[in-house]
């Protein structure tokens, strides 16, 4: 199901650019405020089932980007 409330799209970009930040070691534990900042929006169940694909896909970057380095 597609959201079309823009509200939720005002808090979900930049809870996703923190959530990256975060998890690429640069913002520290900035990733935690990611799932209840989309949680003002929609619900936390739905919040987290949106981040865990993103979250995924950014281990398998740096599992390869780990490998390439050894």
């Amino acid at each position: 199901m597609l959201v079309t409330d823009p509200w939720f799209y005002l808090t979900a970009v930049p809870a996703i650019l923190i959530f990256g930040i975060g998890k690429g070691g640069f913002g520290g534990a900035l990733g935690v405020i990611a799932v209840p900042m989309m949680a003002l929006a929609i619900s936390s169940m739905q919040a987290a089932t949106i981040l865990l694909p993103i979250l995924c896909v950014m281990d398998i970057f740096a599992i390869k980007l780990h490998y390439r380095m050894c």
